[in-house]
Order: structure tokens, then sequence, then C-alpha cells
């Protein structure tokens, strides 16, 4: 796929807003913190080995050429660091963790007193739809213990991973789709939400797979409608979706701008449309 120079500048500038941010990690935790030498460059050692592993591991990967193949092998082995983080290295549910595990639970139970004995719904109580689509989960495995909670937000998670797979593959290689899946599935933010019970996957997770949608080749308004059905869940779950939305709204502006939009009314008009009905 042929890049425009727009395209460019902004791969340029996320890339370097990336290794930015990077670099202001690695000092917090090389200058700042109040550690040995020697813990600070057997870290930096394992951080190089662990990126050296996540290359040879996406490249073969990425000899599958079959996207499914690939995304399902980026699935398997970020459900496997999931489930290992969820159900080995979590501990005991605390603060919001904690009251969003009791509503499902409830909820799961047919109780709805929760809602007005704790002070916590009256305030945020945008937060309630996260427990209520936890418990429907729970009610059809009929399993409601706190790690099958949390293997259940695993399992989002790692399907964000597939996610990202899928949608990277429609832009680049398929050694390079792998990596970005795999790295997307080390990063500590996403094993840290995998260790606690937050709604933060099950959200992201509905986001990717309307982006996955919306970035297909044929593009219509049965890709609109489901789009905007997938974000709708995750906007259920968190509330996020506005930024994702606004994206999607300034694209639709930008197509509508070109000249063979205007002239074309079989080709790019149906992913405004689309837009619009997302």
């Amino acid at each position: 796929m042929k890049q425009t120079f727009l395209q460019k500048l902004t791969a340029w500038i996320f890339g370097v807003w990336c290794f930015v941010i990077a670099g202001f990690c690695v000092y917090e935790f090389f200058w700042k913190k109040n550690c040995a030498l020697s813990l600070r460059l057997s870290a930096f050692a394992a951080v190089i080995i662990a990126a050296a592993v996540l290359v040879l591991l996406s490249r073969l990967i990425g000899r599958l050429k079959n996207t499914r193949a690939i995304t399902a092998a980026v699935f398997v082995l970020a459900l496997a660091a999931q489930f290992y983080v969820a159900l080995r290295l979590a501990p005991a549910l605390f603060s919001d963790y904690k009251t969003f595990y009791i509503a499902a639970d409830n909820l799961f139970r047919g109780k709805s007193e929760f809602t007005t004995k704790y002070y916590y719904w009256k305030i945020w109580a945008y937060q309630f739809g996260f427990p209520w689509l936890l418990s429907l989960i729970c009610r059809v495995f009929q399993n409601d213990s706190v790690k099958f909670c949390l293997a259940v937000n695993a399992v989002f998670s790692a399907g964000s991973s597939a996610m990202v797979t899928a949608i990277t593959a429609r832009f680049g290689k398929p050694s390079r789709a792998a990596l970005a899946g795999l790295v997307f599935t080390v990063l500590p933010i996403t094993l840290d939400l995998s260790a606690v019970l937050t709604n933060q996957q099950i959200g992201l997770f509905f986001i990717l797979a309307a982006l996955l949608v919306l970035s297909g080749d044929n593009i219509g308004w049965r890709q609109g409608l489901l789009a905007g059905l997938l974000l709708a869940i995750s906007k259920v779950a968190r509330a996020d979706i506005i930024v994702i939305l606004l994206a999607i709204i300034a694209a639709a502006i930008l197509l509508l701008t070109k000249d063979k939009v205007r002239k074309r009314p079989e080709g790019q008009q149906k992913k405004v449309l689309a837009a619009v009905l997302c």
C-alpha cells in the first residue's frame, strides 16, 4: 500500500512520540528509583532480551502468511500470558475492582439492592455497565467466582491483542502485524490490568473490533451499523468511545473534501455513509 506524505509524517510523529515516552520511562527507572546499579542493569538486559524474543517470535509467526492463522497464533500466546497473570499473580481484589465484583456477583444472584446501599453507585453510576455485562457472562457459564471473572477479562485482553494484529496486517507485513500484537500483549499496562478486575479490557476489545470492521476494503452501511453496535457495547462497559467517534467523523469530513468522492458516489461515499451510521 502506497503511503501519502501525510501518512508518512503521521507515522514518524507517532514513532518519535513512542520513543520519547519510552525514554522518560527509562529515565524514571534508572535515575530516580532508589535501587542498586546491578538491578538497573539486569532490568535493562531483561528488556533487551525480551525485545529480541518478541522479534524472533513475530518472524516465526509471520511465516504463516495467512492473516487468520497469524491472528490466532498471537491470540493463543497472549491468552497464555494473560491467564498466567490473572490466575497466578493476581492479588486479592481491592478498591473499585472489589466493588465491581460485588456488583456483578449480586446481579448474578438476582439482587439489586446494592445500587442504593452503596454510595459509590450514586456518584459513579456510569460504571454500572461493566458489572452488568460481566454478570450476563457469569450467567451463561453459571460461574461467578473471582478467578472466572478475571479469566473473562483475560480473554478480552488477549482478544485485543488479536484485534491489533488483524488491523495491522491490513497495512503492513505479516511479521510486523504479529510483532504489533505481541508488543501490545507484553506492555506493562496490559499485563497489570489482567491482574485486577477492571473494565478497560472489554471496552478496548469492542473499540478495536469496530476499527477492524471500518478498516476493511469494502465498507458500506452494514459495516457502519456493525461498527456502531460494537462501539455501543464498548460504551456500556466504559465511557471511552467519544474519542473514536470524533476520529470517525473527522475521517468522514476529510473524505468529503476529495474530488473522487463527489465524482464517484458508488465509491468513497459509502465510507462516509458508514461513518454516519456508525
